[in-house]
């Protein structure tokens, strides 16, 4: 099979949890770190339901782990959309919030290792990951 399946099926409506959701009142946004048109998200999202994506240029990034924003940056920034969404009307929400720290390539600052990976363990990319 040739291509990702964002660009193979951009076009295709996916219903899935937004869609079943917006059937019963609810709005649908999508918040991702990174780049929006990566995998082709901007198109994908919104034949899945979301009726707002954000993305990568709607964050200040303060600090990045890996390719992107920190997880604690993205919710604290997140908040603010959120209560913009809240706000929106009486209706209820859902949010689905796609964080980058637990992608590849799994590069932590040190400061947030919690784990005590013995030397000979370290290094690779399970132990990177854990």
């Amino acid at each position: 099979m040739e291509g990702y399946t964002y660009e193979r099926y951009a076009d295709n409506t996916f219903y899935g949890l937004p869609w079943l959701l917006r059937d019963y009142g609810y709005t649908a946004w999508v918040f991702h770190g990174y780049e929006k048109n990566f995998w082709n998200r901007a198109k994908a999202y919104p034949n899945q339901g979301f009726q707002r994506f954000i993305s990568e240029e709607d964050f200040k990034y303060k600090e990045t782990i890996g390719f992107g924003i920190s997880d604690a940056e993205f919710f604290d920034q997140s908040l603010e959309y959120l209560k913009e969404l809240d706000a929106l009307d009486e209706n209820p929400f859902y949010a689905f919030l796609i964080t980058l720290s637990s992608h590849t390539p799994y590069e932590m600052d040190p400061k947030y290792h919690v784990l005590d990976i013995k030397d000979e363990h370290k290094g690779n990319i399970v132990a990177n990951y854990l």
